[in-house]
């Protein structure tokens, strides 16, 4: 059946599928509302939206089409009974139709068991608007029922920001070209704020479409956008939603992913059941072309392979292929997959890549949470890109003494996890005695210690968990999310103890310190330079802001510093050790 006949009979039949994408409010990861959508019945070819769409209106036919989809989006919302705003596709031409036949109207949606504030209708950026008068005016009639209007795909198409201040629209939706790697697109990011600021003036409420990664989302969080949908997020399905669980990610978005781990790169691909039919999943490729490769699961959502567009479309063009194919299961046309943990850090995986003799497809990896159940993919060239912009990032903001992270990643890392709900901590270090030491020897012997303490302090985290930054001077911050962050942090005051010393003459050695005299004149002894770390565990809902949380560390660091020695002060207020102290009768 080719296209033209397909929508023929579905208009003739009435037989159109929606299904229902939730719009996730990013603040309270609550439903806005859901997106209708239209796809073909399942006794059809399985045509795309768009191609139905492109046949609809090269036919003459496209308001039929969009009415039909609106009386079945309409009555399947209503009968699911789920609350919450319905968001409806509708071209300019369509939603003038509908005001000038009068068919959305109170009582129509009152029959139904919907009310007029639930509606919100999309008009299609990618349509012009000659007449803006007369669309003011048949926008006027439907908010008077209390219908809402969102302005699709802004800067995809047609005079966005005209739109915008013609019809003064109660949501914008930014196209997902513009959310599609925004993280390190510095010209997507400027002009998404450009949208959202423009939407801000007017009193728009901003939504993104197309999110895919924890990356962009991430993003977005950070310039403020709202709302936001995309696979990542949910995937449309027919059934809606009455919330998202974050579990659904394969990662809890409110615990979020590590800037610098694989699930901030990987793609909210569907998965296929590893027991679909071959031909199936071939028309899932046919229908989207910007999927090259799927990931097989199980029954408990454990990849089990990955099948590439190319691999299978290649066996399936065989002679005689696609026949003798009819019944197979996909699984059998699969590769094994690069299975790869949630947080497992870019640099370990891009080793882990290096070393494999394969991967599938050259260029797929698989990413699975912490029980093992699929999450999503990525490819090696979004590793590298991202990678790449790491390390630019890094040498942007590092210390140049050091070569360790400086105070904007430090700032920007503490923000994320606090943000993301990440139980973390933060462990403020400092060197006793610094200043006499460095008016003594001078400051390239000053600079002499403070790289030894940074190699020290590398050491002693674990590089795939921890964040190690210098602030400046003889200040070092280490943010911990390894278990054992009080024995590594109780090691590299030993390695300092032990080999600090050293940076002594003899004779300084052997008196324990340095002999000195006042401004007035009056002798003073400065013992050897000591190491002070003041931690501050940060269970998640500790601290709110990271400059409450920079404000305890700098208090108990102070703490620490008084103590003789290297010494570790840890900060056990809000955390579980403090209440097992207080029923045992240890706290003071």
């Amino acid at each position: 059946m080719n296209l033209e006949n397909e929508l023929d009979e579905i208009l003739r039949a009435e037989n159109l599928r929606i299904v229902f994408q939730p719009i996730v409010t990013l603040t309270t990861t609550r439903l806005l509302g859901h997106e209708a959508l239209m796809r073909s019945p399942s006794s059809c070819r399985p045509s795309s939206p768009a191609d139905l769409i492109r046949a609809a209106r090269e036919g003459n036919r496209l308001i039929e089409l969009e009415s039909l989809a609106l009386r079945r989006a309409t009555a399947e919302f209503a009968r699911q009974k789920v609350g919450g705003r319905l968001f409806l596709n509708l071209s300019p031409r369509g939603l003038t139709s509908l005001y000038e036949r009068r068919t959305l109207t109170r009582e129509h949606l009152r029959g139904i068991g919907l009310v007029p504030n639930q509606i919100v209708i999309e008009l299609t950026e990618q349509a012009p608007i000659v007449d803006y008068d007369s669309m003011r005016e048949t926008l006027r009639y439907f908010r008077q029922l209390g219908v809402s209007f969102a302005l699709d795909d802004v800067g995809a198409g047609y005079s966005g920001l005209r739109h915008l201040n013609e019809l003064h629209p109660e949501y914008v939706k930014i196209d997902r070209h513009f959310v599609a790697e925004l993280g390190h697109d510095s010209r997507k990011r400027g002009l998404v704020e450009l949208f959202h600021g423009a939407a801000h003036r007017l009193s728009c409420t901003v939504i993104a479409e197309g999110v895919e990664t924890l990356e962009e989302l991430a993003t977005l969080r950070e310039l403020g956008i709202e709302h936001a949908q995309g696979f990542l997020l949910a995937l449309p399905e027919s059934q809606c939603r009455n919330g998202v669980e974050m579990k659904d990610l394969g990662g809890d978005i409110q615990r979020g992913a590590a800037p610098d781990s694989a699930g901030s790169i990987m793609r909210a691909v569907e998965p296929v059941p590893e027991r679909m039919p071959a031909v199936e999943t071939a028309d899932r490729f046919d229908r989207d072309n910007s999927v090259c490769a799927l990931p097989l699961v199980d029954d408990q959502r454990r990849p089990v392979g990955v099948i590439t567009r190319n691999g299978l479309q290649g066996r399936l063009s065989l002679a005689y292929g696609r026949a003798l194919s009819q019944r197979k299961a996909v699984a059998a046309f699969a590769d094994a997959p690069l299975v790869v943990p949630l947080n497992q850090t870019l640099e370990s995986l891009s080793r882990r890549i290096t070393e494999s003799p394969h991967l599938v497809g050259d260029e797929i990896f698989v990413v699975v949470d912490d029980n093992g159940q699929y999450a999503g993919i990525g490819t090696v060239i979004d590793l590298l890109r991202r990678m790449t912009d790491l390390r630019v990032e890094a040498a942007r903001h590092s210390n140049p003494l050091s070569g360790l992270p400086g105070n904007v990643p430090i700032d920007r890392a503490v923000t994320s996890y606090i943000r993301d709900g990440v139980d973390f901590v933060l462990a403020h270090f400092d060197i006793d005695e610094f200043k006499s030491y460095n008016d003594r020897y001078g400051y390239a012997a000053g600079d002499d210690l403070l790289r030894f303490l940074a190699d020290a302090v590398r050491w002693g985290v674990d590089s795939d968990l921890d964040f190690a930054g210098h602030v400046g001077g003889d200040d070092f911050v280490v943010v911990f999310r390894s278990d054992d962050w009080e024995a590594r942090c109780r090691q590299i005051l030993d390695t300092f103890a032990r080999n600090a010393p050293a940076f002594y003459d003899q004779a300084d050695r052997d008196r324990g310190g340095l002999l000195g005299r006042t401004r007035r004149g009056q002798e003073v002894f400065h013992p050897l330079v000591s190491l002070s770390i003041g931690a501050v565990p940060a269970p998640a809902g500790r601290f709110a802001v990271h400059h409450e949380l920079a404000h305890v560390a700098s208090e108990v660091k102070t703490v620490a510093k008084k103590l003789p020695g290297c010494s570790l002060q840890v900060d056990r207020r809000g955390t579980r050790r403090e209440a097992d102290d207080r029923v045992a009768g240890r706290a003071g």
